[in-house]
């Protein structure tokens, strides 16, 4: 079924529920809207699941950004103890410390940036699949508006 079918039942429902006498409430099944309200959510695009998963990983994928860049830098110390202890090359285990911190302040940059930017994107992506859904609900709610007044309550 599609999610326009869905949202049908939903109207039908809505149109078919008893009045509660004294107010502008109905009385509808509990269990038959979320039945369908599930349905709904099973039937949507990819994108929008993908959405929330995207979404959750993204500190994961920051933290493993930042636990790499982490492990960089204690190989590069790690490499600085061994050139140190070697006092003849003092001179050029300085250079090579700051080359490699260089490169690892880089290399951590870029992988935050990569990251951020994938996560800027699909966020993207999934912003104008949820903005096309809520056209279709709301046209949907516009014509369900439209038909409930059309037909003027008891």
């Amino acid at each position: 079924m599609s999610i326009m079918d869905e949202l049908e039942k939903l109207k039908t429902m809505l149109n078919g529920a008893k009045h509660i006498p004294f107010s502008k409430y109905v009385s509808i099944d509990k269990d038959e809207v979320v039945a369908i309200v599930s349905r709904i959510e099973a039937t949507l695009p990819n994108e929008v699941k993908e959405a929330f998963i995207v979404n959750a990983k993204k500190d994961e994928i920051l933290k493993e950004s930042y636990k790499k860049s982490e492990e960089i830098i204690n190989f590069a110390k790690e490499r600085e103890k061994e050139i140190l202890s070697e006092s003849s090359i003092m001179k050029d285990a300085n250079i090579e410390k700051e080359k490699i911190l260089q490169t690892t302040r880089e290399e951590a940059e870029k992988i935050k940036r990569d990251a951020e930017k994938y996560t800027y994107d699909l966020l993207q992506k999934i912003r104008g699949v949820i903005e096309r859904a809520l056209i279709i609900i709301a046209e949907a709610s516009e014509e369900f508006k439209s038909d409930s007044s059309n037909h003027p309550n008891p």
